[in-house]
């Protein structure tokens, strides 16, 4: 009983000539598929030249190269979506670039998919055909990368210092009830 409650929750599947193994899940389970924002080819996959096509891509200049996750990819296929896969991410980043490997053979030329993360920030959700991937003939082993990035967060420092002296105050008048007590 164990054993059948377990195969239906999470169908092993095998994805395209990659010998990857995949599980089957549902999208609940991961928000909703992630809208794609641009795609190209760069040069060079380095953190510089892809945090700088992004936030160019973006028009803004606050974005922080978080991760770039390279080898341990677990994809899983979306219960009745076909074409439809989901990662998960290490930063729950507000944006994830996929870069396909250079000798794929299947899909468009373009090497580099910007995605925003939509619902789930845990989780990457792609449509492969969305891309104009054939999600008949994806090999995953052919994933290069997905980098993570998102926000920068600044706290001013005029509200630091005055959070500061705020708890310095609170201390003195605590101690000060406390010795007259």
């Amino acid at each position: 009983m164990l054993i059948k409650n377990i195969l239906k929750i999470a169908v092993l599947t095998v994805a395209a000539g990659g010998g990857t193994q995949t599980w089957s899940i549902p999208l609940s389970d991961v928000g909703e598929v992630d809208s794609m924002v641009a795609s190209t080819n760069l040069g060079s996959s380095g953190e510089a030249e892809e945090l700088a096509w992004v936030e160019s891509v973006l028009g803004v200049s606050d974005l922080v190269f978080d991760t770039k996750m390279e080898s341990g990819f677990s994809w899983m296929t979306i219960d009745d979506m076909v074409g439809v896969w989901a990662q998960e991410l290490e930063s729950d980043p507000g944006y994830f670039l996929v870069k396909a490997g250079k000798k794929s053979t299947v899909g468009p030329n373009h090497t580099h998919f910007l995605f925003e993360n939509l619902n789930d920030f845990s989780w990457a959700v792609i449509n492969l055909q969305d891309l104009g991937f054939d999600p008949d003939k994806v090999n995953f082993s052919k994933i290069s990368h997905i980098s993570e990035f998102g926000q920068q967060t600044t706290v001013s420092e005029p509200s630091v210092l005055a959070l500061v002296g705020l708890g310095l105050l609170g201390l003195s008048v605590a101690r000060r009830r406390k010795a007259t007590n």
